[in-house]
């Protein structure tokens, strides 16, 4: 049975990234843009969640937004 690796910070997510590439070859193109496509929208949903979360927040206090 083959192992998982499990992304567990960005630093790391970002050398996986790295390493594809570097690996050269037509196919493996396909997944460098997976990858960081996946990555793009992890951390887009993270920063919304954040913001809407601040807003919410803001709002409970009675404070503008700025």
């Amino acid at each position: 049975m083959k192992k998982k690796l499990v992304i567990s910070s960005l630093p790391q997510a970002f050398e996986m990234v790295k390493q594809m590439n570097l690996s050269g070859g037509e196919w493996e193109v396909d997944y460098r843009v997976a990858g960081r496509c996946a990555l793009q929208g992890i951390l887009e949903g993270q920063m919304r969640d954040r913001i809407d979360r601040h807003l919410e927040e803001m709002a409970r206090r009675g404070e503008a937004d700025r």
